[in-house]
């Protein structure tokens, strides 16, 4: 399986090409840019992804970095962890635009749990580009699947969503899978898609051993959205299926609850509460904050889920109002700081 695309990041790859060659190819890239610019702010079908994100040239964005409000953050996290509300808390805060970020302890590692249904979701569409159609493709329970479905009508968190003597293709499969978080629905997708493709996948987005998937930073997790919002590992058409498929999750806490309603989030989250000493609460998403798209991402590891819950709204509603503050003052020229005694 190796050979069906090349990893992505694969250093010091030469190509040489004829002196007219090169010429033509430079001239049509920055011709590319141009069309390409106008093509995905007029089309809708693709408004929830910028291809061109990486060149930092977006004509519908504010172009502006942010004044640094990491300290903001940190202060939060240290005031959250010293109320005992968590043990330990990641953020990772990306504009989509222009590339600025930052991080709190976003090289810790966490539980990824339902998050890594995400690049389950990525590894079927990018086999669909080499096998056309195959999200069509039927997929037969077994009796053992039949057994845990039917266990799981008294678990709404479980697979809920499936009728054991149903019919479903590779596609309502992982619509069940990011819709509803259905478990069966995602250890049934990930044991039809053959194991050395998925490894692939992996490798091309830099996580190089299988086990590294299940403990992975929050840095590191924001590559699939990251890969998925530049459509640089899909294409223009699946990159845009699966954000469109993420904006409709059925999960309204988190980082959906800090934002305004009518701003779009791409989103997935992920929850670890067997351990019960020690539960993880996680959210990313994509924000769609009009003109400044932004990523988000918070890792937590406490004591209590509903305190976890809190923690990621109360740094998500903070991020999204210092964010707002900075665009209307780009905008109005009305900036209003958010001391350090607003942050609630």
């Amino acid at each position: 399986m190796s050979g069906f695309f090349p990893s992505l990041l694969k250093k010091n790859t030469r190509l040489f090409f004829p002196a007219a060659g090169l010429f033509l190819g430079i001239a049509g890239f920055f011709l590319s840019v141009k069309i390409s610019d106008y093509f995905f702010i007029k089309n809708s079908q693709t408004y929830l992804i910028n291809p061109l994100a990486e060149t930092r040239k977006r004509l519908n964005t504010l172009t502006f970095e942010y004044m640094p409000f990491g300290d903001k953050i940190r202060r939060l996290n240290d005031l959250l962890i010293k109320d005992g509300l968590a043990g330990s808390i990641s953020v990772y805060f990306r504009d989509l635009d222009n590339g600025w970020w930052f991080g709190i302890n976003e090289n810790d590692f966490f539980y990824p749990m339902s998050l890594l249904k995400v690049p389950i979701m990525i590894a079927w569409l990018k086999f669909d580009e080499i096998k056309p159609g195959v999200l069509d493709d039927i997929i037969v329970f077994s009796d053992a699947d039949r057994e845990i479905i039917l266990a799981s009508k008294t678990d709404n968190n479980y697979s809920a969503h499936l009728d054991p003597d149903g019919s479903y293709s590779v596609w309502d499969l992982i619509k069940a899978m990011i819709l509803f978080s259905d478990n069966t629905a995602a250890d049934i997708l990930h044991r039809n898609i053959e194991k050395k493709f998925l490894n692939q996948v992996y490798r091309d987005l830099g996580i190089n051993n299988e086990d590294d998937i299940f403990r992975i930073s929050l840095k590191r997790y924001s590559v699939f959205f990251r890969i998925l919002y530049n459509a640089s590992y899909l294409n223009i058409t699946n990159s845009h299926k699966a954000l469109r498929l993420l904006t409709k999750a059925d999960f309204n806490r988190g980082i959906r609850r800090a934002m305004p309603p009518d701003i779009t989030i791409s989103h997935k989250y992920g929850i670890r509460s067997s351990d019960q000493n020690s539960k993880e609460l996680h959210h990313v998403a994509i924000v769609y904050y009009p003109g400044k798209p932004f990523l988000l991402g918070i890792m937590t590891r406490g004591k209590e889920i509903s305190k976890l819950y809190f923690v990621i709204e109360t740094i998500a509603d903070l991020i999204y109002r210092e964010v707002n503050a900075q665009v209307q003052y780009k905008k109005n020229n009305s900036y209003t700081d958010l001391s350090e005694g607003d942050i609630f």
